[in-house]
């Protein structure tokens, strides 16, 4: 299925009206029937993962963010998902829809339940918590917290916490 034929899901993930205006402008090019925009103001992982857990199959998925954020939302989120810099040219947006394959390929992935138990972190849960939430032993969620602090090179509950809400609004 080329691009053409695919829905375009595309997410700006910033606060910053000028991006978000500057993505809907320049993927004018996009037949309307193709693409959806949507301005993620809310920052955090959890909005984010809202919004994408429901894709239609077959559909792809595009969020455009400031730049340090790149690397950590290319590790936290699903396979397939592109991700974008605010900072990168136009040719490349153009190179990552019509490639061949169009998942990006990063050395970190963390899995369904990984995400789940992070994205429940950010909200404040404690592992014995999750686990009641979640229906499972706080050792299985302990051992999602484990690897997922492992992919990201968290040394400490508290590093952890720190990577996964860097995606907060508060601008204090």
């Amino acid at each position: 299925m080329t691009m053409t034929q695919q829905k375009l899901f595309i997410y700006v993930f910033s606060q910053n009206y000028f991006l978000w205006n500057g993505v809907r402008h320049s993927l004018a090019w996009l037949p309307p029937s193709r693409q959806e925009y949507h301005w993620l103001t809310q920052m955090t992982l959890a909005a984010l993962d809202e919004r994408i857990k429901d894709l239609p199959a077959g559909a792809l998925c595009l969020i455009v963010t400031e730049a340090s954020r790149i690397e950590t939302l290319r590790q936290l989120l699903p396979h397939g998902v592109l991700v974008m810099g605010d900072n990168e040219p136009l040719n490349t947006l153009d190179v990552l829809l019509n490639s061949p394959s169009t998942e990006q390929v990063s050395s970190v992935r963390l899995t369904r339940a990984e995400r789940k138990v992070c994205t429940l972190i950010s909200k404040g849960y404690a592992p014995a918590g999750i686990a009641r939430l979640l229906n499972k032993s706080q050792k299985t969620i302990n051992g999602h917290k484990r690897s997922a602090m492992h992919k990201l090179s968290c040394h400490s509950s508290a590093e952890l916490w720190t990577r996964i809400t860097q995606f907060s609004s508060a601008l204090a």
